[in-house]
């Protein structure tokens, strides 16, 4: 896979921020972690709009920009938001 230097550079923000986890790729644990991070990211970047960040965090933010929120997008919202009640 081809990746940009500023995308390179942001996973190495979000890596750092979970320096712990060094097995995302097959670990549970550590997957959640960097995930963790990663969202806690998105969340700052939407101004903690929390569907804002989850349609960042599935869709991607630069596509969200160019092409508004696919229809699957806010299908994702909907189940992530309603799961997360049966966990509070």
């Amino acid at each position: 896979a081809i990746v940009d230097d500023a995308a390179a550079v942001e996973w190495r923000r979000f890596v750092d921020r979970a320096p712990d986890a060094t097995n995302w790729r097959t670990s549970t644990e550590d997957n959640v972690r960097l995930g963790t991070a990663v969202f806690a990211h998105m969340l700052a970047q939407a101004d903690w709009d929390v569907e804002l960040a989850l349609a960042f965090y599935y869709q991607g933010w630069r596509s969200i920009e160019i092409n508004g929120m696919f229809e699957d997008t806010y299908q994702y919202i909907e189940n992530v938001l309603s799961l997360a009640s049966e966990f509070r």
